[in-house]
């Protein structure tokens, strides 16, 4: 197991599948990351397939926790139901998933997970493009289309980020798939037109937003 970052602690079971409280013991017991208050939990989207009971009471000042689909089970103490009531603990993660149905069990506030939308080029080449389509906290949401080249850094003029604002109410419109591709670099664009995520995602949300009460992008459970 390894737990990276300050703010947002990133978890890995690394190299097993579960996150279990005797490992976290054994391992972070005394790291006072656990301690500071209002940070993320962000459950690694690859490799934890399960969180035992008691694990996730080691964090007592989490704030939101971002749960991918690939968790398929997380023990929810007493004491970790009383703490995600508590901290209002913000739910991010995919439609008819674990994490949403948490959401709703404990009747908490849920945002979607960011959806990669594209990624093309040659990172050691002319640059490598990444795009993704990101929730933000408020109920609004942006696409951020990022370029990565070899030496880029805060400061040089290699690589960029951009970012495009959308009011929430863009995805209850029309073509709004078609509508994404076209406000982003021309490489990337027939990627978004194909991406199977986002039309999942559009696909759903359209029934969520309608059926759940919501503030913007945000459902409230």
């Amino acid at each position: 197991m390894i737990i990276s970052g300050i703010g947002t602690l990133n978890i890995t079971a690394f190299p097993k599948k579960e996150l279990t409280a005797a490992d976290f013991q054994k391992e972070y017991g005394h790291d006072d990351r656990m301690k500071e208050p209002n940070y993320v939990v962000s459950l690694h989207e690859e490799d934890v397939e399960s969180v035992e009971e008691g694990f996730l009471d080691f964090f007592p000042n989490m704030y939101k926790i971002i749960i991918p689909p690939n968790v398929k089970k997380i023990g929810i103490s007493e004491n970790l139901a009383k703490m995600l009531s508590q901290n209002k603990v913000i739910i991010r993660g995919e439609f008819d998933s674990l994490a949403e149905e948490i959401a709703q069990k404990y009747h908490l506030t849920f945002i979607p997970m960011d959806i990669e939308l594209a990624s093309t080029g040659d990172y050691f080449g002319h640059g490598f493009d990444v795009i993704t389509l990101r929730f933000l906290d408020d109920g609004t949401a942006m696409i951020r289309q990022d370029e990565l080249c070899q030496g880029s850094s805060a400061g040089s003029s290699l690589g960029g980020v951009i970012d495009l604002d959308i009011n929430w109410d863009f995805f209850t419109e029309a073509n709004v798939q078609e509508r994404i591709a076209d406000m982003c670099w021309g490489n990337c664009r027939e990627l978004i037109r194909q991406c199977e995520a986002l039309k999942v995602f559009l696909e759903k949300a359209n029934k969520k937003y309608e059926s759940c009460k919501h503030s913007k992008l945000i459902i409230n459970y």
